[in-house]
């Protein structure tokens, strides 16, 4: 039992100290790098997250990236919309002081996938090992790399990207460790979203159920 809680306090304390290293470097590059000095920032903020601020709805690709293509060779509306939409949310509480500093919430958004993403790999690096040392040598080394914290300091969709594969890589640790049946359920559901992005081209229930994904794995983290 004292081993176990031992192992437990030890998973903890490492957790905290990834994610404060995590934050302590990714909070000075959301302040620090200037707006759209990231692979384009501003695509991504100006027709995805600024239009869901300003039309209260989800953009839909081929009708609201038409300026975009204009102006860009490419296009990220037809990307999740829960990540849009999160960041417009992000956005628009910073907007509160001052709409020029907007982007900086959709940017902490970004942060919060990046933070999601080294969670629930280090959840699953710890059920496969059970050991601290590796665990946090592990996860380090991958979420400590410079253009992971980069990519979770601006407004993209790669950060959200590494959410979900943090997500998938920690249901894959719980179906090793334990084949039961809400674990099985758990995998396949999480596996489901290239299937339902398929087949539903208005993207509203790829939105639900990646928003449910994220729910219900975030809630069974720990």
């Amino acid at each position: 039992m004292n081993e176990c809680k031992k192992s437990r306090w030890g998973y903890v304390a490492v957790t905290c100290l990834l994610n404060l290293l995590f934050l302590f470097v990714g909070l000075q590059w959301v302040f620090l790098i200037p707006y759209n000095r990231a692979p384009d920032e501003n695509n991504h903020f100006r027709y995805s997250v600024r239009l869901i601020m300003e039309n209260h709805r989800l953009p839909v690709a081929g009708v609201d990236d038409v300026e975009c293509f204009r102006n860009a060779a490419s296009s990220y509306n037809k990307f999740p919309a829960l990540n849009y939409l999160t960041a417009a949310m992000g956005a628009g509480i910073a907007g509160r002081w001052g709409d020029a500093r907007a982007y900086l919430g959709a940017r902490m958004v970004s942060l919060v996938w990046g933070l999601l993403f080294l969670n629930f790999l280090l959840a699953a690096a710890w059920r496969l090992s059970h050991r601290c040392l590796p665990s946090f040598m592990a996860v380090g080394t991958v979420v400590l790399i410079p253009q992971v914290i980069f990519i979770s300091s601006y407004v993209n969709a790669d950060a959200f990207a590494l959410a979900v594969s943090g997500l998938l890589a920690w249901s894959v640790a719980r179906l090793l460790q334990d084949t039961s049946r809400s674990n099985i359920w758990l995998f396949c559901y999480n596996c489901s979203a290239p299937l339902v992005a398929g087949a539903d081209r208005a993207g509203k229930a790829w939105f639900f159920q990646q928003f449910t994904e994220f729910l219900l794995c975030t809630l069974r983290l720990w």
